[in-house]
């Protein structure tokens, strides 16, 4: 009695630790903007130009993006979701981007200068763009 006591406790354990899995792959299938293995500097042939790679709180940054997926919207996130979505940038029917971005005026509060990334998702949206697409590029916050 005791050895299925003790196996049950195990199943139970075994059981909790899958149920666990299951529960943070349904949360990461949330995020399903980033490629397995994190992003890529391009992504489905997708490529970022920065107009400029050092801004510091409340400062701009242009940004410009090619074959993207065509007349869809781009979230930009400043280091994912430690800041969050900072713009949003629509693509015109050739797959192009380009705007400004401000850097939070607030965002000391949670980054320390240093280098960051902007990571600019954009849904899935025809034959030619089968999966999200998604393009990380670095850029340095100043003081």
């Amino acid at each position: 009695m005791t050895i299925y006591a003790r196996r049950t406790r195990h199943r139970g354990g075994a059981l909790l630790a899958v149920a666990v899995a299951v529960a943070l792959g349904l949360l990461a299938a949330g995020a399903a903007a980033v490629p397995p293995g994190g992003a890529e500097p391009s992504h489905n042939g997708a490529k970022v130009t920065l107009g400029s790679t050092k801004a510091g709180p409340g400062g701009r940054i242009r940004a410009s993006g090619t074959r993207f997926p065509a007349s869809k919207s781009v979230s930009v996130k400043l280091d994912d979701d430690r800041v969050g979505v900072i713009g949003v940038l629509k693509v015109n029917a050739s797959g192009r981007f380009s705007g400004v971005l401000t850097i939070p005026s607030n965002v000391a509060r949670v980054l320390k200068p240093g280098r960051h990334w902007l990571r600019f998702l954009a849904p899935a949206s025809s034959k030619n763009h089968q999966s999200n697409t998604s393009v990380k590029t670095f850029f340095t916050l100043t003081r």
